[in-house]
């Protein structure tokens, strides 16, 4: 079962899986050109950054992984959710990206100097998705709960939380 995909670069497609792995397949031919390994659990989400990309690991494994995206190897894995790791999004400061996951929490890492910079208690239930708004340098993240929240994620400060139907300041 295939559970999420990125376009690599203009030649390749990464397919994360429920069996743990990433296939790695080239768009102008069809075929699987790689396997990567290194979950413990189902790949259930992936995010392209300029020289390398990230995959996150299902309960079981709550891993993030940095590939090498030229060699198609393992850069790092980091053990920083303790559920599922649901999202990955860049923060487009050429240093930073931000993880969610079912524990609750988003964490923002830097990976050019290979540490976690902080961590937000997002809401009462699992982080299910987010993005970031490049203009005002905002992140939004949705939850289990059916919330969105609008964070300045520099600051940590929560600016804005929406639930199915009922905005809240």
């Amino acid at each position: 079962m295939l559970l999420c995909l990125i376009f690599i670069d203009s030649q390749h497609v990464a397919v994360g899986s429920k069996d743990r792995n990433i296939y790695i397949y080239s768009i102008s031919t069809g075929r699987m050109i790689q396997t990567l390994t290194g979950h413990r659990a189902s790949v259930c989400s992936l995010s392209n950054f300029s020289n390398f990309f990230a995959s996150g690991g299902d309960n079981g494994c709550s891993s993030l992984i940095l590939w090498d995206s030229n060699q198609w190897k393992l850069k790092k894995k980091i053990n920083v959710h303790s559920a599922a790791l649901t999202c990955i999004v860049d923060m487009l400061d050429g240093s930073h990206l931000a993880t969610g996951g079912y524990d609750k929490k988003i964490f923002i890492y830097n990976y050019k100097k290979s540490q976690t910079s902080f961590e937000v208690n997002s809401s009462k239930s699992g982080v299910t998705s987010m993005t970031i708004c490049e203009q005002s340098r905002k992140l939004i993240s949705a939850g289990l709960d059916s919330t969105m929240t609008i964070w300045n994620i520099f600051t940590r400060v929560r600016l804005f939380w929406y639930r199915m139907g009922k905005s809240m300041l």
